[in-house]
């Protein structure tokens, strides 16, 4: 194939990508705007929308701690899952080579 080398080396190609985005907003300081800079996350911060928020929440705190509890517990049965989808494909791969599913990595943005 053509592009193999693209997959190949794919992780350094975001590395780079994530290098170049990290220096230009500190370069054109962009945390002076809202946005908050670290590495591998860029995040932009409005102080109205932070306002609007705590306010809500104030308001229905029986419901923002329903929902944090639902949160937490919906996550760890998520986690299990794809841990049982892990577990299920491997034992496939050694056991039964023909109903393996094959994974992809997938990298947002």
């Amino acid at each position: 194939m053509a592009f193999e080398f693209l997959a190949q080396n794919s992780i350094f190609y975001v590395l780079i990508a994530w290098v170049i985005v990290f220096a230009v907003a500190k370069a054109s300081k962009l945390d002076k705007h809202g946005f908050e800079i670290k590495p591998y996350s860029l995040t932009y911060k409005n102080h109205n929308v932070q306002l609007i928020l705590t306010k809500v929440l104030n308001r229905t705190q029986r419901a923002t701690r329903i929902f944090s509890n639902t949160s937490v517990v919906l996550g760890f049965v998520m986690m299990g899952i794809a841990f049982w989808y892990l577990i299920s494909n491997l034992s496939n791969f050694f056991v039964k080579p023909e109903s393996f599913a094959e994974m992809t990595v997938l990298i947002p943005g």
